[in-house]
């Protein structure tokens, strides 16, 4: 199931590419933002939106919206940045089952 969808702004510029990774508990977004330093991108959740806005050099910036599923426990979504490449770990709320007895 694909947790995430998503719109981007930007002005011109648009490093953005984005790989999404699924298994059984988590999910994972990655970004491409080469050429971009760790101090210049901003991660933010409000809700269920997930914003990652990045400044470039000339001052431009850039940024990409995605819409969270309720399937995502959002305080403890955690992300790391190396290579270029911003990596998002969406962790899945645990699945609830119950056993139904028949009478």
């Amino acid at each position: 199931m694909n947790t995430l969808k998503y719109t981007s702004y930007s002005s011109v510029f648009r490093p953005f590419e984005d790989n999404f990774n699924s298994s059984y508990q988590d999910e994972e977004l990655e970004i491409n933002l080469a050429g971009i330093r760790k101090e210049d991108i901003d991660l933010e959740v409000i809700d269920s939106t997930l914003t990652v806005n990045a400044k470039l050099k000339d001052k431009k910036s850039i940024g990409r919206t995605f819409y969270l599923d309720e399937g995502v426990e959002i305080d403890r979504i955690k992300a790391s940045y190396q290579d270029g490449i911003l990596k998002v770990l969406l962790p899945q709320k645990a699945k609830k089952s119950k056993k139904i007895e028949i009478t």
